[in-house]
Formats: structure tokens, sequence, C-alpha cells
């Protein structure tokens, strides 16, 4: 089972369609209008505009040597060049072409999907925060973080359920936890404001000092996995960290 568990999965795959549905939408449309709005291959706006600047420049450096004569280029029309079929003027912006359904389109279709990814994002929260003491079959595990070490209590749970120990390979303080068993972790704080972040699943809460907070624990996956601090407590907190074993 993923990380998380089903509802946490199903609400990432749900965010993801329609990601892809958004980015399709999107890029086409400005595929399409790269191709259907671009000028023609033999437009000579390019060489207008650098023939202008320099009769600009020209007519600027008559009036210093006080010769004041006005002329002008003229030009052909470009049959080539697209046609302006909407007449646009440059400075002014074309109001009297306004699509009121196509702008009513763009504001109220991507205002009615993010109201819905906001309703469904709110199903989570009862998973990730249950009321602890109506968890019948949760086991209470006690996490109490000071500068810079995390200090384990399993509260009288048999070894199988919780267990403490330290890691032989990095010397790191190991909590050891039951596959498919779930737990409440009691956080508090001995000194300064700590967050227990469990890196892989993605959970974390603040370890106040003065009261406890809490994480329901459900773990899906055998492994190790980090026991950050996820709030910056001081000179070592980057080594604040310990191992949390899921075993069957």
């Amino acid at each position: 089972m993923e990380f998380g568990g089903d509802i946490f999965q199903d609400l990432y795959i749900e965010f993801m369609f329609w990601s892809l549905i958004v980015g399709v939408i999107t890029f086409v449309w400005m595929i399409h209008h790269s191709f259907v709005y671009r000028t023609s291959d033999g437009d000579l706006s390019g060489k207008r505009h650098h023939l202008r600047t320099q009769l600009d420049s020209l007519r600027h450096e008559m009036k210093r040597a006080g010769m004041d004569m006005e002329f002008e280029i003229e030009e052909e029309e470009d049959k080539r060049a697209w046609p302006n079929v909407d007449n646009i003027k440059v400075g002014v912006f074309p109001k009297e072409n306004d699509n009121l359904k196509l702008e009513l389109f763009w504001t109220i279709i991507p205002f009615i999907l993010i109201c819905y990814l906001c309703w469904i994002s709110w199903a989570p929260t009862d998973a990730i925060w249950p009321s602890a003491y109506e968890l019948e079959d949760a086991h209470e595990v006690g996490v109490t973080g000071q500068q810079w070490f995390w200090d384990f209590d399993c509260k009288g749970l048999t070894s199988d359920l919780c267990d403490v120990g330290v890691d032989s390979d990095t010397g790191l303080t190991v909590l050891s936890l039951k596959l498919d068993e779930t737990y409440i972790l009691n956080l508090s704080s001995r000194d300064v404001l700590h967050a227990p972040k469990i890196v892989q699943y993605g959970l974390t809460e603040d370890a106040v000092p003065g009261m406890y907070t809490t994480i329901v624990f459900t773990p899906y996956e055998t492994g190790k996995y980090f026991l950050d601090c996820a709030e910056y407590c001081g000179d070592d907190h980057a080594y604040m960290t310990a191992i949390i074993e899921i075993h069957t």
C-alpha cells in the first residue's frame, strides 16, 4: 500500500489527472495561436521598422544642422503580410473585439475546478487529525524533543509493538514499531519548539514546551525512516535525527 493510505493516493491521482488536463489544454491553445496568429514569412515589418529608425535619426541630424526639412518614404502595401482583419492600431486596445463568452469561460471554469479540488482536499484532514481519544486500538508512544535529540517512551507496550534501541550503523536512536498498527505519538518538548517529521511519510507536528500535541500514525510499509526536526531549534538542529524502524 502507498504511503499515507488509499485516501492520499487517490487524492494524488486526482490532482495529477486535472494537472494533465489543464496542461494539455493550455499548451494546445498556445501552440494553436503560435501558428494561426503568426506573421507571414515575407513580412517586411522588421525592415520597415529599421528604415523608420534611420529616417528619424537622419531627420534629427538635419534639424541640428539647421536644415528644417520634412519628408516621408512612401511604402507600398505589403500584400504578403498577414491581413489586419481586426484593424488593430499600435497603442490602442481593441475593446470592440472583446469576447465576453470566452472571458467568462476562462474565469468560471477554472474557478469551479479550484473549488472542486479544495473540496476534495478536505477529506484527508480527518485521516491526519482524527480524535486520538476515539481510537480504541491505538497504542500511545511518547516522543519528547530536547536540544538536540529525541527521547522515546513506549509507555509499557510489549517489545513487539514498541521498542527503543540504537542503530548499529549510524549510532542514532531507533524507535521500532509494528506494521499496520495505529500509534498515537504524544509530542512534547523540554526546552524550545521542535517539530518531529517522519520524512518519507510526510508527517509532522510541532512539539511545544508545556503542552502535548499528537500525530496519529499507521505505518503501511516496512523499513527504516528518518525522524528529523522540521523547526529550527539551535546550533545542531540539522543533526537532530532519529530512526523509525517498521517491522512485521
